[in-house]
């Protein structure tokens, strides 16, 4: 089913042509999904395991996951006005 979701809602929908890189993100999100982490860091670690990937387009993976309701991401709550 999973595999399902994955390229039919995601892979097919958004015309995502590199695969194997769209995966590599997708199971490092989901193997630290309570982790808090930025997208930087994500893309630091990545680059650090051999998966080389522009910060922007790992924006746009991680939002059609969110899309495709198999992630979702919390910002920080502060009550300081940065």
């Amino acid at each position: 089913m999973l595999e399902t979701i994955f390229f039919k809602d995601i892979i097919e929908r958004f015309n995502i042509e590199n695969v194997e890189i769209f995966k590599s993100v997708f199971y490092f999100t989901l193997s630290n999904y309570s982790n808090l982490i930025s997208y930087r860091s994500i893309n630091r670690i990545l680059k650090s395991m051999g998966v080389d990937i522009d910060v922007k387009t790992l924006i746009n993976y991680i939002g059609y996951m969110k899309q495709a309701f198999l992630v979702y991401t919390l910002e920080i709550f502060s009550y300081s006005q940065r």
